[in-house]
């Protein structure tokens, strides 16, 4: 099994949520018994098919207790509840709260939310549809091959580094932007932010090589954006053009998804769930493949197995959730402040969380116990 490194003080940097936190399971004792607070979330021209739970089932309507606790602020800076169960929508609900610069917005469904590193997972798709499409030759293109006005940057070491080296965070290079909070020079992160974007990755493949690659997986946001300059380096087309055309056009979307520069890094939560439904049914958004199955399958299967069960495939993260009847399976997307893209093949289901519990390790727990106290055991219900 290959070694990963964890850094130090990852508590205060951003991510994921996934130490554990506990919170108390909740007894039947919860489950609301006056009216509650559902509709049906509104049919629009977005492309997405609705339907209505059925509310008079008790454990759907136990779920409501964590809307409850969500709308009261027990659970805190929580912005956005979406749930697509067997490819249609069924719940959607939206709060107010803060973004990363501290504004207070109040949150809607047309209203774009920052996805932070869930943009990752986003990145993923891309490359595995410039794959598809023959721009790209395949994972194991050298990464330097990509970057031919960057060659004297390169030796022995950095020319073994490939694409699915970067896509499993395994390149090898030199990179922390966990052991110091942002805004330290020491930052990996922080250093290459105060750079103009178009010297990112002259930053990204000028720092040594730390680790044999493919041996070590090191949370490295700099080789994720890489992927990014590599689409960009090897279509014949611009990036926003080739994203409007082979991705979200497709998916019956306005809008672009956001996956940093050049196109911003903010989407609405309706096209986060489209990208955990195209996931979940095997590279299709309805009859349309916009990935290929086998880019899908090859996505998440877990490339390092990281701590408490995390794993991490090609830019999605993996673990379990435990209900009191069975375990299930899930990868996810996943960004700091809550951004979360929570896909669950057994029981059919897309689950997307947008929030503002920025660098907050215990918000961003919040959602992973809602799903699991609550949203899971509804659905369980409901099959």
């Amino acid at each position: 099994m290959c070694n990963f490194q964890l850094r130090v003080k990852w508590l205060s940097f951003l991510m994921l949520g996934i130490i554990s936190f506990t919170q108390c399971k909740k007894d039947e004792t919860d489950t609301i018994s006056g009216k509650i607070d559902y509709t049906t979330p509104e049919l629009t021209n977005d492309g997405w098919e609705v339907a209505t739970l059925d509310t008079n089932n008790k454990t759907v309507r136990n779920m409501f207790v964590a809307v409850d606790n969500i709308k009261n602020r027990v659970y805190t800076e929580i912005h956005s509840l979406l749930i697509v169960h067997h490819g249609k929508l069924v719940f959607e609900t939206y709060y107010p709260g803060h973004n990363s610069d501290g504004e207070y917005i109040s949150f809607t469904r047309d209203v774009p939310h920052e996805v932070q590193s869930a943009s990752k997972s986003f990145r993923s798709a891309l490359i595995g549809i410039a794959i598809d499409k023959g721009f790209i030759s395949n994972v194991d293109a050298k990464l330097f091959s990509f970057f031919p006005e960057y060659d004297y940057l390169a030796n022995d070491q950095k020319d073994k580094i490939t694409l699915e080296h970067v896509l499993t965070m395994s390149s090898g290079l030199e990179w922390d932007e966990w052991s110091y909070p942002y805004g330290d020079e020491r930052n990996s992160l922080s250093s290459m932010y105060q750079l103009p974007y178009t010297n990112w990755a002259y930053y990204v493949l000028s720092q040594p090589v730390a680790y044999e690659p493919g041996s070590t997986w090191v949370y490295s946001t700099g080789a994720s954006i890489m992927l990014n300059n590599i689409i960009i380096h090897s279509i014949n087309i611009n990036f926003s053009s080739f994203v409007s055309q082979y991705y979200s056009n497709l998916l019956e979307s306005s809008n672009l998804p956001g996956v940093g520069n050049p196109l911003g890094g903010s989407t609405i939560p309706r096209d986060m769930a489209k990208l955990g439904y195209i996931y979940l049914y095997n590279g299709k958004w309805k009859n349309t493949q916009i990935i290929s199955k086998d880019w899908v399958e090859k996505s998440i299967v877990k490339r390092f197995n990281l701590w408490n069960g995390e794993g991490y495939g090609y830019q999605w993260w993996l673990r379990s959730f435990t209900t009191k009847k069975n375990t299930y399976d899930a990868f996810y997307a996943s960004g700091n402040g809550g951004q979360y893209i929570i896909v669950i093949k057994d029981l059919d289901l897309v689950i997307v969380f947008t929030g503002g519990n920025f660098n907050s390790s215990e918000g961003m727990q919040q959602p992973f116990t809602i799903t699991e106290d609550y949203v899971l055991p509804a659905f369980e219900a409901i099959d």
